[in-house]
């Protein structure tokens, strides 16, 4: 069951980076304001957690929540947050990784 649940997990970031990067990031863009990318990309998370009802925690660690939607968006936060790794990776793979400088 492990396996299975992080295989959704990785899916649903691809999902996430991919609905973010194909369809947000170039409205941002126009605007100048690409920075808030991440955080769209959180929303996107927890929304695709909310929808088909993935409650990580509950599924991987038996962590039961008080109440089932605290559990999707722990979920969603997760998968938002992965997607960016997921990025991250790929601009690596791709070679068009960028510095980022901590601050």
């Amino acid at each position: 069951m492990n396996m299975i649940v992080s295989a959704a997990v990785l899916v649903l970031a691809a999902l996430a980076e991919g609905l973010t990067e194909y369809f947000i990031v170039p409205l941002l863009a126009k605007r100048g304001l690409e920075e808030y990318a991440k955080y769209v990309a959180l929303l996107v998370g927890i929304g695709l957690c909310n929808m088909y009802r993935i409650d990580i925690l509950l599924d991987l660690l038996d962590l039961v929540p008080f109440h089932p939607i605290a559990g999707y968006v722990l979920s969603g936060v997760i998968v938002g947050r992965g997607s960016n790794y997921l990025n991250d990776f790929v601009d690596l793979i791709r070679g068009t990784a960028t510095a980022r400088v901590a601050r």
